[in-house]
Order: C-alpha cells, then structure tokens, then sequence
C-alpha cells in the first residue's frame, strides 16, 4: 500500500486547523483586549508608530497588521478575529518545517497534528491579539536561523534579520525564545570547543542590527514594560511557576481555571495528563540529548525553546518583578508538540509511548469538549454600556473611571453624551491612571473631549443627574469609592444601584 506523501498529510492538518480555529470565532462577544486592539489599529501609522505606549503595553507589529487588515476587509468583531485565526494556521506548516528539519517527517507530522488541535492555540486564534503572531515569528526566526548558521550566507541572515525584528515588535517575550537560540549556538560550540567566526559574527551582526531596528521603539518599550511590571493583573510568581505554567497551557488547562460551572474532576484529569506527558517527556528528551549521538544538537534545542522562556520569566518575576503571564508563554507550544512528538516516536516500542501520546490527546480532547460545550458569555461591561445609552436622559451625565468601561462603552456606544473621566492618583498606563495619563491615552484614539478630564466636583453641578460606573477590576476602586462615590453621596440623592458580575452603576439624583 502506498503511504500518503507528506505534503498531503500537512494540507490536510493545515484545513483541520482553519476550521477548528473558525468553528464559533463569532459566537463569544468582545474580550476586553480586543477593545484595546481596535482602538490601537484605528490610528494613523504615525500615531501607532510614535506613541503606541499612550494607549497599549504591546509594541505595534500588530497593530499595524492589523490596522491594514481592517481597512481592507472590515472592522466587524468576526473579520477581525479571522487575522488571527489565519496567522495561528499558518503555524501548522511552519511547525512541521521545523520538526522535519530536526526530527523527521514523522515527528513533524505528529507536532503539527498536536499544534492544530490545541485548545490554547485554538483559544488565542479567535481573539484580535498579537499571540498567534508571536508563534509564527518564533517560528520563522528559529527556522531562519538554523539555515544562516547551517549554510551562512548575506540573504539567510537578511531574513532571520527580519524575523528578529518583527519579533521584537510583537511581543516583549519574543527576546526570551531568542535567547534560547543563542543559549543553543554557544552550547553547540563550547561542545565542538571550536567558535566559527563567519557563524558568530552572522548571528551577532543580525541580532544588532534587528536591535538597531527596534531602537526607535526602545524609550516606549521601557515605559510599557514598567507599566506592566507595576500592574495590578499580574500576580507575583514563585521558581515552580516556571515549570508549572508550561504544563497547564499545554493542554488548555487554563482555559477552564476560571470556569466555575467545569467539575473539579475533569481539570484535575487534564492537569495530571499535562504534567505525566510534558515531565516525562522532557526526561526523556534530556536522555536523548545525552546520548551525544548526531540527534542530540536537535533535542537541545528543542528543549532550549520550550524551557528557555518560562523558566527566565519565572526567574524575572521571583527576583524583579511580575511578568510571568500564561498567554505570553504561547509561542513555546510548537516546539513543545515536536519535542514530545519526537520522544514517543523515540520509545515507540514502548507501551508508555502509546499511553502517554493517548492521555495526552484525550486530555486536549476534554479540554476542548469543557470549553466550547456553553454558550459564550456576553461582555457584562458592553451590556452596562447599551443599558444607560437607552435610559440616559440629555441632562445626565456619565462618569468612568478606568479604561475597560470607557473603552467598551466607547466602542459599543459612541453617542453616548455627556462622558466624564475621573482620574485617579499615580503614574501607572496599566493601574492607577492620573490625569495626564487619561490625556494622553484619549489623544491617541482621538476623543475630541479631553477637557472632560475631571474631578466629579467640578462638573456634576452642571447636570440634573450623574450615572458611575465602577468596575471590580480596578486598582484605583477604593480611591474611586473615596472620592468620587464619596462626594455623591453626600451631595446627590441615590436613585438606584444596578450590580453586575463585573461592574455597579449607580444613578444619582442632583437637588
């Protein structure tokens, strides 16, 4: 019987992804970052390129892709997603090019088949972010570089130059898969104890040059990483976070954490799974890698790229400060599915092999069956929006006071009138946000009423009744309470409180 070529087997993987990644790409309303994306790829190039970090903690690649994209194809919620969903299955050929170089066709097959199936990868495909973007990027620069360290040569190191650069304008995690990339090159030659010079001097001069391409980003990017180290949102992170992070988004596993409806028993089941698959796996690999047999190089970088960057976040977050974030560990995925794919084609004859690959898959199988068995959730924050657009009276006025409900208001609601901002005290883009920082943020996605800036005291006066929305997800809330609920509630009468899963509106009265 004639074996199916290759070439077949990845296309028909690539069409298994696509449809995976649109099934549903719709159904769920707005993530509270795709608002963030959206108001960051309306403005003009030169306002992304120049003062992105007024309004997002991410450098602007994507937003400029995307920015095309919607001018091209349409701002809809569903169009704008398919950007990412496109990008994520692409990753489904570049990861078996990766694999088939270092592994064999086979365990490039198997790493691909895992990839397009993967519920994290999946998730993050039907979200407007730069996720599926750092994938790709890590991808490419990976596949880049072994061919200009292999073969040499100005047009391979022109286009890992690239990938480097596009790399750093994605994502600030993109540097820590590089440094898996260099790790790997000065093991390799500390081994041979033999340093080309025309290899090093390549790969040094294009990661030079990729950094003096980014150096005009460099003063917004010192701003935008402060801005997330000093965040509310990421939490502080022990060394195991390292090891455990891996592990949970391997299979999806995060993706039920925060369901409250999921049974406990089935997210330990997928949890177990990840953990005995990825730990053994990993063993194995280190096994293999020590053979020092000609297939070792490969399992070193293999590991390098799955290891490399959530161990040095971890390591950043326990010693600096938090940055260690699920979804920024993303791009670790597809080498990860090669590794693994390649240790069970290793211990094929092994019946751990057949019960690991098994579990594994059955656990990315219930993962996904958990996560898309329920009706998507409405964006609670659009649904406070579209309620006081229909009871707001023209002498009412609106108060927000951090960036999810105004932005989402913004977005879902533009005719609302009379919409105030209330700072609150601090420096920070991400948590307390002061009055310069609201500016400047209001600039970039061009609301014309920057005036509207303003403690409720000097302007409340103005109206016969003031609506404020608080959200819980708000670092400068108690302050908010203090101050801007406190003064209504000794000058207006309280007509009604209106509590939501993520929000409170209340509605007051002036005399």
């Amino acid at each position: 019987m004639q074996r199916i070529h290759p070439t077949l087997v990845i296309l028909i993987l690539t069409l298994i992804a696509l449809a995976l990644r649109l099934y549903q790409i719709g159904e769920a309303d707005y993530f509270d970052d795709e608002v963030i994306s959206i108001f960051a790829a309306r403005a003009s190039v030169m306002t992304m390129a120049s003062s992105i970090s007024d309004y997002s903690v991410h450098p602007p690649l994507y937003y400029l892709v995307l920015h095309f994209w919607m001018e091209w194809f349409g701002t809809d919620l569903t169009t704008i997603r398919l950007l990412s969903a496109l990008i994520s299955t692409a990753c489904i050929p570049a990861a078996y090019f990766l694999g088939h170089r270092l592994a064999g066709a086979t365990a490039g097959l198997i790493g691909a088949a895992l990839l397009a199936i993967a519920p994290f990868q999946i998730f993050h495909a039907q979200q407007a972010r730069m996720y599926p973007l750092l994938s790709l990027l890590v991808l490419a620069a990976t596949l880049s570089f072994l061919a200009a360290w292999q073969h040499g040569g100005w047009p391979r190191w022109t286009l890992f130059i690239c990938c480097v650069a596009g790399g750093l304008y994605t994502h600030i995690y993109f540097p820590l898969s590089l440094l898996a990339l260099n790790l790997w090159a000065l093991y390799q030659s500390l081994r041979e104890r033999q340093f080309n010079l025309a290899r090093w001097t390549g790969l040094i001069g294009a990661q030079a040059i990729a950094g003096l391409a980014f150096l005009p980003f460099l003063p917004q990017l010192f701003g935008t990483t402060s801005s997330v180290m000093q965040g509310y949102w990421i939490r502080g992170s022990s060394m195991i976070d390292g090891v455990i992070w891996p592990i949970l988004i391997s299979n999806g596993s995060t993706l039920l954490n925060a369901r409250g409806d999921q049974a406990p028993i089935g997210l330990t089941i997928i949890v177990v799974a990840a953990a005995a698959t990825l730990l053994s796996g990993s063993y194995l690999a280190v096994r293999a890698a020590i053979r020092h047999d000609e297939s070792a190089a490969a399992w070193e970088l293999l590991l390098l790229l799955v290891w490399t960057p959530p161990l040095i976040a971890s390591l950043i977050s326990f010693l600096v400060r938090p940055i260690l974030l699920d979804r920024s560990l993303i791009a670790i995925l597809p080498p990860m599915y090669l590794l693994l794919a390649w240790v069970w084609i290793d211990i094929r004859r092994s019946r751990m092999a057949t019960l690991l690959a098994t579990v594994f898959v059955a656990s990315m199988a219930l993962t996904l069956a958990l996560a898309y068995r329920v009706e998507p959730g409405q964006n609670d924050l659009r649904l406070v929006a579209q309620r006081i657009a229909v009871e707001q009276q023209p002498d009412d006025a609106v108060i927000f006071t951090e960036w999810q409900s105004f932005d989402t208001a913004l977005l879902i609601q533009p005719d609302l009138i009379n919409v105030y901002v209330t700072p609150s005290p601090g420096q920070s883009k991400v948590a307390y946000v002061g009055e310069q920082e609201w500016i400047d943020r209001l600039r970039y996605i061009g609301w014309p009423h920057l005036d509207r800036v303003q403690p409720v005291e000097a302007f409340a006066k103005d109206y016969r009744r003031i609506w404020l929305v608080l959200t819980n997800y708000n670092p400068g809330l108690p302050y908010q309470i203090k101050t801007t609920k406190g003064w209504l509630d000794a000058n207006t009468r309280l007509v009604m409180e209106r509590p939501s899963d993520r929000a409170t509106v209340w509605l007051y009265e002036l005399p």
